[in-house]
């Protein structure tokens, strides 16, 4: 379990020093993405670009409207759409620009080592961001810790990372 809110984690770190700033959820913590919406402004004053990791493309047959929804909650599921998309659409008002970096289930890379994997979503992130500050919300929470495949290739051209709940 994360301690302390994103808001707090941020306090911490002068974002001058920060290029990409990963932002994990997880299926039993859904609230990280409703705070990544409350700051979406004070992040693009900080020079922020924000990008998500899942988004409706034809690759994954334009089913997932920002990732997977798939935590319980007290709500219906209808009404857990509206309320995320709501959230959604703040964030796309804020700048928010979806891009599928999370490509294993890509025909063209499914087949591939996990390692092979990673190389191509790191590279695909570097291309897709070039030199600009970034948000990248994720669902891939591994890919957030230190020394992992795609954080380690982005630091080792020169980004300065920072992950949120990680650090």
């Amino acid at each position: 379990m994360r301690k302390g809110s994103l808001e707090e984690f941020l306090k911490q770190y002068n974002l001058d020093e920060v290029d990409i700033l990963f932002v994990g959820e997880t299926h039993d913590d859904p609230t990280i993405r409703y705070e990544l919406g409350s700051l979406a402004g004070y992040l693009a004053k900080n020079g922020f670009k924000f990008y998500g990791a899942e988004a409706p493309t034809k690759r994954n047959g334009l089913k997932n409207e920002w990732g997977p929804l798939s935590y319980e909650a007290p709500i219906s599921h209808e009404e857990q759409q509206k309320t995320y998309l709501n959230v959604v659409l703040k964030m796309c008002n804020a700048g928010i620009e979806p891009f599928p970096f999370d490509i294993r289930k890509d025909p063209e890379y499914s087949d591939k080592s996990r390692e092979e994997q990673e190389t191509a979503m790191a590279n695909l992130i570097q291309e897709k961001i070039g030199r600009k500050k970034a948000v990248i919300l994720v669902g891939i929470l591994h890919t957030l810790r230190e020394g992992h495949t795609i954080r380690s290739i982005l630091e080792n051209s020169g980004y300065r990372c920072l992950a949120y709940p990680y650090g």
